[in-house]
């Protein structure tokens, strides 16, 4: 089930003008954060890969089976089955495992408001926008907040402030590998999750009758399943069981601990099956390269909407004639475009001169001299032109 409202608000050249010239700050503060994204971003590309490449020359291979007192306080590779013997009990359910992890997962029946607004441009500068509202109900395992809906419809469109049931969340505090401990950071890198089947057992004594069991893997705290009410819930449980894992990290006893490296990371990592210790920071390198990428992307980004919104009050300006604002904000989009390439090339090339100065700057030197090329080289006019 949802619902739709549709509200048309107007608003005339001056105010817009005004919108626009407060909208230059904004664009300004845009343009800061993406210029320190962009350079932060390259300090932590490089520190990550040096960090990464340090280790790959520091770690030691060994065995799961034996504690090496030898490889103490040294970054170590092991690969082995993640068990325990720890039972987790979630006592209010009644539910109860062998595992690394125990998750109740409770979501809640709500209402989800999505906004949609169309703007359509007036003879004389102004706009008229349509907006439209859409309700619809939706499960959701967190919280939303329904006092945060346009105030002409909150009030008939209304979310528990509360869940009725929390989720929740337990550990085994004591997972080995072998005859080595995994320390919590570790552990809970560990995914392996299974569903729990569930039955009329399960369900607390303070609930039984408002809860019931839906197929085998679901407690629902409602009337009827079939037709969910707002605030009605359903709860369900995985366990994260023993399962094969490979560990980087630096050996401390019969534990371990992150290893810091001279670059200034920590490593501390775990991947699911048997991966070898070259291959683990291989992996590692390559999320490095691709966060790096969405960051620069980022920050891209964040310099273009900057740009386009100091630009603004250009187009508003000739917003008189419709078309012709069209026209000049296509044209300023596209002058963006350009700085935004220009401008995040120029913020990466000054980091990696700071950054990487070995390769950055025989880099910038080169750029330089194609572009004095280019111009000594440029078709020169005849006297006579």
């Amino acid at each position: 089930m949802s619902d739709s409202f549709t509200e048309v608000s107007s608003q005339g050249w001056l105010g817009r003008i005004g919108s626009s010239i407060k909208g230059i700050l904004v664009g300004m503060l845009l343009c800061g954060i993406s210029v320190v994204v962009l350079f932060w971003n390259e300090g932590r590309a490089v520190q990550t890969a040096k960090g990464l490449d340090e280790g790959l020359g520091a770690v030691v291979s060994a065995s799961a089976d034996k504690v090496e007192s030898a490889n103490n306080q040294q970054l170590v590779h092991i690969s082995g089955k993640a068990i325990t013997d720890d039972v987790l009990h979630d006592e209010e359910f009644h539910v109860e495992q062998n595992a690394i992890r125990l998750v109740r997962l409770v979501e809640m029946y709500q209402w989800k408001e999505d906004k949609d607004s169309d703007t359509r441009k007036k003879v004389g500068g102004g706009t008229e926008t349509v907006t439209t509202y859409t309700y619809e109900e939706t499960w959701s395992s967190s919280l939303i907040d329904s006092n945060s809906f346009n105030q002409k419809h909150r009030s008939t469109h209304q979310n528990p402030d509360t869940m009725p049931v929390q989720a929740k969340t337990l550990h085994a505090d004591k997972v080995t590998v072998g005859a080595y401990r995994l320390s919590p950071s570790l552990r809970n890198m560990i995914e392996n999750a299974k569903d729990v089947e569930v039955s009329a057992e399960n369900i607390p004594e303070t609930l039984t009758e408002r809860m019931q069991l839906q197929g085998s893997q679901t407690l629902y705290l409602g009337t009827n399943p079939n037709e969910p009410q707002i605030g009605d819930c359903r709860i369900s449980f995985s366990v994260t069981l023993p399962a094969d894992v490979s560990v980087v990290a630096q050996q401390t006893g019969d534990s371990f601990q992150p290893y810091q490296t001279k670059a200034g990371d920590a490593l501390d990592m775990l991947r699911m099956g048997t991966v070898g210790a070259d291959q683990m920071f291989a992996m590692a390198q390559a999320e490095n390269t691709q966060l790096t990428w969405i960051l620069r992307g980022v920050g891209a980004v964040l310099m273009f909407i900057g740009l386009m919104l100091i630009t603004k009050p250009i187009s508003v300006l000739a917003d008189v004639l419709p078309f012709l604002g069209d026209l000049v904000e296509m044209g300023l989009g596209l002058v963006a475009g350009l700085l935004t390439i220009t401008g995040s090339c120029l913020v990466i090339g000054f980091a990696w001169v700071f950054y990487r100065p070995l390769i950055g700057v025989p880099l910038l030197l080169l750029a330089l001299g194609a572009i004095v090329m280019l111009f000594l080289k440029r078709p020169r006019r005849s006297a006579a032109a």
